[in-house]
């Protein structure tokens, strides 16, 4: 019985210790992908109508802006402004907002890239998908904010 155990335990390891490179933490929660329950964040402050999407024939989907966060309106995460209650873990390290942009140089330097147009801002793909990617804004050396968007052309 013990064998048995112990072999389902070994199959099971890499699924159990696998988690998505970008896991956004809104409202001291981390969730485990890039989409959140909209049921979470009740009434939002304003919506942002969706419209034509010309790239993929499809239609961009309604935003719906709270007071740090935008989702759509089917729960991915947009843009998460950072604060004492928001993060992110961004492949396996916790990212906050006491975080300067020298440590996340340091730890992110072979994952991230520099925005020609604006030194403050950089830009990472996510580990499972090269068509997602986020953009860290940083403003005074602290990171202030995170947006998520997907390239579907």
């Amino acid at each position: 019985m013990n064998k048995q155990i112990i072999f389902i335990l070994i199959f099971l390891m890499p699924y159990i210790g696998y988690a998505q490179s970008i896991q956004p933490i809104i409202h001291n929660k981390t969730y485990s992908g890039l989409s959140v329950p909209l049921k979470n964040f009740g009434k939002p402050e304003r919506i942002i109508k969706g419209g034509e999407n010309e790239c993929s024939g499809g239609f961009f989907p309604n935003q719906y802006v709270y007071r740090d966060i935008t989702l759509s309106d089917q729960g991915q995460v947009y843009s998460v402004i950072m604060n004492r209650n928001n993060g992110l873990v961004f492949y396996h390290k916790k990212i906050d907002v006491s975080m300067g942009k020298t440590k996340f140089l340091q730890l992110f330097k072979d994952l991230v890239w520099q925005s020609e147009e604006h030194p403050n801002v950089y830009y990472a793909e996510s580990e499972e998908d090269s068509t997602t990617i986020i953009t860290f804004i940083f403003k005074d050396e602290r990171l202030i904010k995170y947006k998520i968007s997907t390239n579907d052309c």
